[in-house]
């Protein structure tokens, strides 16, 4: 009688054991993001004189707040921003490229208002930067050379920045956490993948030479595995 409860609460044990082992690894939640601190260059742009001449268009929060983007007849593109009274140069912010096709967003980044300004340095070449007003003065904090989104893609109610330059593609994942910005090079975290591109909210497509595509998804803070072809 005593070996046979034994055996029924060894076997009760060992079951337990297998049901923690399968549910740990059915529910794995994959690879947790590495993030990586980055400084906020808040770079305070200076105040001076600037001829804006050429093609002009003008982006207009209020009557306080201006930017105008120029060309002065060359082939480039420079901007200002108009502050009450005051004119804060950018410098060039692209290339013509034909027509002044820049794109001027104000809207709300890391929780906070930004001026987000696109622009191309050559055919190949997007360039996305970010300015932001306190009292009165302008700051550029944050300038990338990419094409990028802005989705939450964690489901915090915060937009992260997704950044993919060159080719093949090498995907970046910029964040605002706890007063600091923050970024995460999946390609890296990914077993050196050769390409890792943004599909669709969540979702990434990761290419290696030698096992072909694979598509993960952020869960949290954890790349999941879901496909493999």
């Amino acid at each position: 009688m005593r070996k046979s409860i034994v055996y029924i609460l060894i076997a009760l044990v060992v079951i337990s054991a297998g049901t923690v082992l399968y549910n740990t690894f059915l529910y794995t939640p994959g690879q947790k993001v590495n993030w990586e601190k980055v400084e906020l260059e808040k770079k305070a742009l200076e105040s001076k004189d600037a001829a804006v001449s050429g093609i002009v268009t003008l982006w207009r929060e209020s009557d306080n707040e201006k930017i105008y983007l120029y060309d002065q007849g060359t082939d480039k593109v420079f901007g200002a921003f108009y502050i009450a009274d005051k004119r804060y140069p950018l410098g060039q912010v692209s290339m013509k490229l034909g027509r002044l096709h820049n794109d001027i967003k104000h809207e709300t980044l890391f929780g906070e208002g930004s001026y987000r300004v696109d622009g191309v340095m050559g055919s190949d070449s997007p360039i996305t930067t970010y300015y932001k007003i306190e009292n009165r003065q302008p700051y550029e904090i944050l300038s990338i050379e990419a094409k990028v989104q802005e989705l939450d893609i964690n489901g915090d109610g915060q937009k992260e920045i997704i950044s993919a330059p060159g080719a093949p593609k090498e995907t970046k994942i910029y964040s605002y956490e706890q007063d600091s910005l923050q970024v995460a090079h999946l390609n890296d975290q990914l077993d050196a993948a050769t390409s890792v591109t943004f599909d669709k909210p969540n979702r990434f497509l990761v290419y290696r030479e030698e096992k072909g595509q694979t598509i993960y998804e952020l869960q949290g803070d954890h790349l999941v595995k879901i496909k493999e072809e």
